[in-house]
This record gives structure tokens, sequence and C-alpha cells, in this order.
């Protein structure tokens, strides 16, 4: 703010502002920029205390500057700090001020003009500096960077360290903190617009509409079953059969699925029954999916009566299933030319998953 004025000799003007809240339990900095053209003249600068009333406090005016203060044909600063443990203090119940400049000592033909600066720790704004001064006014340096700001609106900063709120307790879980390695921590995030991550983690997730690209979800569906020892039945040339596992899927729509096993398979002849060891024995695993033959995973040809299938293991399948209901079937059979076989397997699980996108899902 700026005054400018032209009196006669020894004469004096004034200004007053309106009424300004304070905390008078802090310090402000109460600071004229001011001149003089063609005279001499010297500058009061101080406040008037308010109660919450609006009644002005018996005691005077609170000046930082109480007059002769010579000014100069360049505009100087000059000013000082109101508060607790200051050279000059708020009168007690003090809420409000007015500020109060006066210039006096005017030579007839002479002017002067001010601008002055009232601030609670805050980087006054460049408008109410002269242009030559601008950047020459309460900088803040690292001596300094403790100072309390009210309130602040920045155009743009570069933050050195971690920023918290008053509150931040990790804990206790209250407040926040976004560190200068780009953590933030807090508890609720609202947002109107996208949120990109390269993952997310949720508890709980509640969705009005879920657009699925790629991969991006994969729900595996686990079905384990037990151990079993079957001894199959005396048979000559013909396919003797024990379930391993079976199981009925509902699908929404078709695709591609992923099938995993664990577990092992071992067939070998029935060391227990009359004609052992008579003839070869032809020795597989299959893969049905609605009792139609899907593979053959594990297999041995007729080697002999020694040969045998012990522990083998079934790799990663990828299979195409149709919408609906879909029975998948893990067989082992066996098939001797004379005499009985057994068919063994462990205790294992099926994961099923789906891998067509947007299409499928167990």
């Amino acid at each position: 703010m700026g005054r400018n004025a032209a009196c006669s000799a020894d004469d004096a003007t004034y200004w007053r502002t309106g009424y300004i809240p304070v905390d008078a339990s802090k310090v402000y900095h109460l600071s004229c920029y001011a001149m003089s053209q063609w005279a001499t003249a010297s500058v009061y600068l101080g406040v008037e205390c308010y109660n919450a009333s609006g009644t002005i406090i018996a005691g005077g005016n609170v000046y930082v500057l109480g007059g002769f203060q010579g000014l100069t044909g360049t505009y100087q600063q000059y000013g000082g700090t109101i508060g607790p443990g200051q050279p000059v203090n708020f009168h007690a119940g003090t809420v409000k001020v007015r500020i109060i400049w006066i210039g006096a000592y005017l030579q007839a033909g002479g002017s002067m003009a001010t601008r002055f600066c009232f601030n609670e720790g805050k980087v006054p704004s460049k408008s109410v500096l002269p242009p030559d001064l601008i950047g020459q006014h309460n900088p803040i340096t690292p001596s300094n960077v403790t100072t309390y700001i009210d309130n602040a609106a920045l155009g743009n900063a570069q933050i050195g360290g971690n920023l918290w709120s008053t509150n931040w307790n990790y804990a206790g879980g209250t407040g926040w903190l976004l560190d200068r390695s780009g953590n933030f921590y807090g508890n609720n995030i609202y947002a109107r617009g996208d949120i990109e991550a390269s993952s997310l983690k949720a508890g709980v997730a509640m969705v009005d509409s879920l657009h699925l690209k790629g991969n991006a979800v994969i729900i595996p569906l686990q079905i384990s079953y037990g151990a079993k020892s079957v001894n199959l039945p005396y048979s000559q040339g013909a396919w003797q059969v024990a379930n391993a596992f079976q199981y009925t899927l509902s699908l929404s729509g078709g695709g591609l699925f992923k099938l995993s096993f664990t577990g092992t398979f071992t067939i070998d002849h029935w060391n227990g029954h009359a004609n052992y060891g008579l003839g070869s024995l032809t020795k597989v695993v299959r893969i049905y999916v609605n009792g139609s033959l899907v593979e053959t995973v594990i297999t041995n040809l007729p080697a002999g009566a020694s040969s045998i299938i012990a522990a083998a293991t079934i790799g990663d399948k990828f299979y195409w299933l149709g919408a609906g209901s879909q029975t998948i079937l893990i067989r082992m059979e066996a098939l001797m030319a004379d005499g009985g076989a057994r068919v063994a397997c462990s205790a294992g699980t099926v994961s099923i998953q789906s891998f067509q996108t947007g299409s499928s899902s167990v």
C-alpha cells in the first residue's frame, strides 16, 4: 500500500487501515519502504490495539517507528517487530489492530511516499513493494526456515525434505506424510480421475464396474484330491481304469484356461494276482473333458513286465473350454496281455485359472 503527500512546512499527514485480526501471542513484523522527495521528512509507524468488542484499548498507540526517521531520496526499509519478547508488545486483550502511519516534518514544496507491510512471518506480496526493492525484503534463508506460516499460496515450490501434517503418527493411524522418496502415507484417498500404478493391494475392493485388460486379473481355482491306490481286476487284453480326479466347472463364458497339477502317478503290475508277471503292460494317464479324451499326459508303451510308471508328474496344460458346465477328469489306465495292474496317485491339487481376456471366469 502507498501514500504520497505534499504539505506545508512542519506539516503532517496520516493514514489508517481497516481492522486486521491478530493473534497477540505471536510475533508480527511491521515495516515500510519510504522515501522523501525534494525535502526532509520523518515517519511514524505503529498499530492501534482493539479488543473483541471493537473498542480501542487504552495505553496509546504501539509504535515500531517513533518518528525522527530521516528519509532519503530513495526507498529504504524501516520497521520493527511487535509481540511477546519484542521491544514493543500488543496491549493486553488485543484481538485486532489498525495500522497507523504518520508522515511528519514536511517542508513547503516537498513530498514523501511510503509503502508498508504487516506480516506474521510471511513474505509480503510483490504488489506492495516498490519495483526497485523486489527481492530485497524479508528473504527466506536456511537460518529462518522454522518460520510459521498460517496460510500460504504458492505458484511453484521445491521442497528439500518431507511434508507432514501436525498430527502425523504412523502407529496411531493419524495425519499424513509425503516423504522425499515419493511415498505417501495417509488414511483415505478420494480421486475424481484416473489412478495409475504398477500394482494395487487392498483388503476389500468395491467397484461399480470393472474392465479387465490383458492378464490384469488372474484368480486361480484350486481343487484338492486325496491319495489312492487301486488294484485293477484281472484283464486279458482289456483296458482297466481308475479315476484320480474329477471336478465340474460352471463357466460364464468360453476361454483359454491353464491347468496346473501337483501330485504323482504310479502304475505297476499287481503282484497279488495269480497271473502276476505274465504279459506286457501298457500304462497311461489321460485327461478327459466332458467324457472326451483331450490328451494323454503320461504314457509308457509295452516294454515288458519290469517296466513301470513310477511317481510321474503332469506339467502345466492349456485348454480351450466353452461356456457352461465342463467336467475335467484325470484317469489312470492299464492294459495287460494277461494278469492284473495296480494304479496309485499321491494327494495333490489342480489349479485352474482363466487366460482369456474378459470373457471367461472360473
